[in-house]
């Protein structure tokens, strides 16, 4: 065996495939350097080492300030020709000896040609400066700046630039214009405009970081996977929850969104107050405190009464069996109804919220001083109105399948003795759940081409965990298999072998070819169900989701334990790996096209990406938290959100702040790219400046970016060396 070889041939062996290694290595950074095109000839150039030269030199000279100036400008004659004759006698302007002036080496000359220009008796300011323009009949080159010395002089060698066709007739003039500054200096108007975009752009980086902030501190969690990985629930509930999730988004964004309008209608006003509206909306709003503080209250006390107790107020004689039936019937009647009355409440608290908001700043708006923070309070209150479906759905549909998976949870441990009702329920659940699922991704692949591929891929995880079930009811022992490696590493390659077999069945059933290979979206042909039109796409995958759910819940039952933890971290990391996947820039330009150019949408784009970035950076930093304090508080029985409170978050404070403060000054220099696309902020005036070759102006915005980030950076050290 390979394993008895000597060391001689173990250690030639090595060598050989270090070697190989190396060879491979050379070979692949020798294609990489032909797939980058990396040669030496076009920065050798000298016009491109040039036109280096002076954005470089300009880039580096910004037009920060400015003053007032007084200028003396002088010309002289030049023939620009090709064939310059041996004596050139060109006529000249008159010539002030006392004045200033200016002479050439030559007074003939053409392209490329070196001319020798002086200048005499102009007058000297220690800061004074001068310009060089060539003129044509239609147009004028600058061509370089001069400096004066004390007398008054200066001696600039330059080229002739390119004139292309011309003619010896053609008069052109070789201007030297000194200005003298006079005045006191001042910021350019270019300096104010960086000034009004830099504050643009921290602001911009701040709202995106800001509005980051808590969602990504919230995803944190879900995304920690020494939190999630012990959460297991059984199937039955989960999949029973499931069910119920669509249908509790319905009345929640139907019933519950209609008592929170109403909540945001009664602050609608005209120029005289509906008291009898605000009347109304008060003593509703008092009635579900009430009615809520009630039900809290009565929940609480039955919930601390002695089972005996309880059902002598639920029967008329007070005799009753040992059965608690009755009592956990009434507690879970009043658990549901107070549930109810909480969703009302806070239904319609956040439709007042926002009603509210809207009234109030408008009212405010008018008011001196006040104006932005009346839009801002408007804006905010016109969200909360413009999202109450949303919010209704989500209450409506996170209540609904809490409470019927609690409700059914004990339900389901009775049919732990009867295994064929037990399958049989898994079977039936999981093929309602799976269905629902392919179908409503099928429903959402017609939006693109590209997302043909979401049935055969839900359907490939699907088939990954049936063929282990599979494989462990042939071999409950593990015959075959003893080493708990071994054994892991069997399951793995079933998984795929399952996920390989079953992606390749679903996608040549479903056509996704169409998709992939033609870039078409599926077909919209419908059939006939149950009096019911729907898409024969759609209907393919509600049958391969009945049919894969069938088979897993079959295999596992409705008590088989669900590890609903690791489904909600996978969830949650491959949406943060996916939002930051996608650069910010693409972000931008999408944004630009749903709001407009400006800096809203670069706000909008840094924020998505920094939702990503934070989410994955916090909860990094939580599966890096020490374990002790979590062990502890679990100890004394408290739950997992008291646990999160008391052992997780005093741990991680410190590094949260120094990732959101770094994130804000990442945002500030991105934001620079993201102007280049019409996000706003000071990218938007650098991409105009050096568009139009404005290399000083473009200057001063690369030393505000840097001046910022600067400030950002020793702000956020000392802030994290006070809070850690």
């Amino acid at each position: 065996m390979f394993g008895d070889r000597p060391p001689s041939s173990m250690a030639a062996a090595r060598s050989l495939l270090i070697v190989a290694a190396v060879l491979v290595g050379i070979f692949i950074y020798a294609w990489a350097f032909d797939i980058t095109d990396i040669s030496l000839e076009k920065p050798q150039d000298p016009e491109r080492r040039s036109q280096l030269s002076r954005a470089l030199r300009e880039l580096f000279s910004p037009n920060i300030f400015e003053q007032d100036t007084d200028s003396e400008m002088v010309s002289v004659n030049f023939m620009a020709t090709n064939n310059c004759p041996e004596d050139v006698d060109i006529e000249q302007p008159a010539r002030d000896e006392n004045g200033p002036y200016i002479v050439l080496s030559e007074e003939c000359g053409f392209s490329d040609d070196v001319l020798v220009i002086e200048g005499f008796n102009f007058e000297f300011h220690p800061r004074n400066s001068g310009i060089i323009r060539w003129r044509l009949p239609n147009n004028t080159i600058p061509i370089t700046r001069f400096e004066l010395d004390s007398d008054g002089h200066f001696r600039q060698e330059i080229t002739i630039p390119r004139l292309g066709r011309v003619s010896g007739d053609d008069p052109h003039q070789i201007e030297a214009e000194s200005f003298i500054p006079t005045g006191g200096i001042r910021f350019t108007n270019t300096s104010k405009t960086v000034f009004e975009k830099m504050v643009e752009t921290i602001f911009l980086a701040l709202m995106a970081t800001t509005l980051a902030l808590p969602i990504a501190f919230a995803l944190s969690f879900l995304a920690a996977h020494n939190l999630m990985r012990q959460l297991t629930m059984p199937l039955g509930p989960v999949l029973v929850g499931f069910i119920f999730f669509p249908i509790g988004w319905w009345v929640g964004a139907t019933l519950l969104a209609m008592v929170g309008q109403f909540g945001a209608d009664s602050w609608e006003t005209t120029d005289d107050w509906d008291t009898v509206q605000a009347l109304l909306s008060i003593l509703f709003g008092a009635g579900v405190v009430g009615a809520f503080a009630g039900l809290r209250m009565l929940r609480n006390m039955v919930e601390g009464m002695d089972p005996q107790d309880l059902k002598s107020l639920t029967r008329k004689d007070g005799q009753n069996n040992s059965s608690d039936i009755i009592p956990a019937i009434f507690k879970a009647s009043l658990r549901i109804a107070s549930g109810i009355v909480a969703l009302v409440f806070v239904m319609l608290v956040v439709g007042i919220i926002g009603g509210l908001a809207v009234w109030l700043g408008s009212e405010v708006q008018g008011l001196l001083f006040f104006n932005d923070l009346g839009n801002m309070v408007a804006t905010l209150g016109e969200l909360v109105e413009l999202i109450i479906k949303i919010i209704g759905g989500l209450l409506g549909a996170f209540y609904l399948a809490s409470m019927t998976s609690t409700l059914s949870a004990p339900l389901f441990k009775l049919t732990r003795d009867a295994t064929i009702v037990e399958h049989t329920l898994g079977a039936i659940l999981s093929a309602t759940v799976t269905g629902m699922i392919l179908y409503g991704l099928a429903e959402f692949s017609h939006q693109a081409a590209l997302l043909i591929l979401l049935v055969p891929l839900a359907a490939a995880f699907i088939g990954s965990q049936i063929s282990p079930m599979i494989y462990k009811l042939i071999f409950p022992g593990d015959k075959y298999v003893k080493a708990q490696g071994a054994r892991k590493w069997t399951l793995i390659a079933l998984s795929l072998v399952g996920a390989i077999i079953i992606f390749v069945i679903v996608f040549v059933a479903m056509n996704a070819a169409r998709g992939v290979v033609d870039g078409r979206r599926p077909l919209t042909e419908e059939v006939d169900v149950l009096s019911a039109g729907i898409k024969v796409y759609s209907y393919r995958a509600l049958l391969i989701g009945l049919g894969l759910g069938a088979i897993m819940g079959g295999l596992s039952g409705v008590n088989s334990s669900f590890p609903f933890g690791l489904v909600v971290y996978n969830t949650t990391r491959t949406i943060l790996n996916t939002m930051r996947s996608i650069e910010p820039l693409i972000m931008g330009i999408v944004f630009v096209i749903w709001v407009g150019i400006g800096p809203f949408a670069g706000m909008l784009a840094l924020a998505l990406h920094s939702i990503a970035s934070l989410g994955k950076l916090y909860s990094e930093q939580v599966e890096n938290i020490d374990q002790g304090p979590i062990e502890a508080v679990l100890a004394t029985g408290a739950n997992r959100l008291q646990m999160i409170v008391y052992a997780v978050v005093p741990q991680i404070v410190p590094p949260y702040i120094a990732f959101t403060m770094y994130r804000w000054d990442i945002n500030v220099r991105m934001s620079t790219i993201i102007g280049f696309v019409g996000g706003g902020g000071i990218g938007f005036l650098l991409s105009q400046q050096i568009n139009q070759l404005r290399y000083q102006e473009a200057g001063v915005a690369v030393l505000a970016i840097a001046i910022v980030v600067t400030v950002l950076d020793y702000t956020s050290a000392y802030i994290r060396e006070k809070m850690i």
